[in-house]
């Protein structure tokens, strides 16, 4: 029984946990809860980890999530 319910969780998790997604600006907007303009101002400040193609602004899921938790008061 143990060896059938240890197989069956090996084939339902096929995909990787930690998968990176990419989001834009407005997906980064709406995942931090803020404008956008905020958004921006906070790129322009360095604050937000944020990766740049030509004009295009990009922004690991996991990378803001890390920086949600930076702020986090213990």
């Amino acid at each position: 029984c143990v060896n059938s319910c240890i197989k069956n969780n090996k084939q339902v998790n096929t995909e990787p946990a930690d998968t990176d997604e990419l989001l834009t600006v407005q997906d980064a907007a709406k995942f931090l809860s803020i404008s956008v303009p905020t958004v921006y101002g906070l790129i322009s400040k360095g604050e937000l980890p944020v990766m740049k193609r030509s004009k295009r602004c990009y922004f690991s899921k996991v990378e803001l999530i890390n920086y949600l938790k930076q702020g986090r008061k213990k």
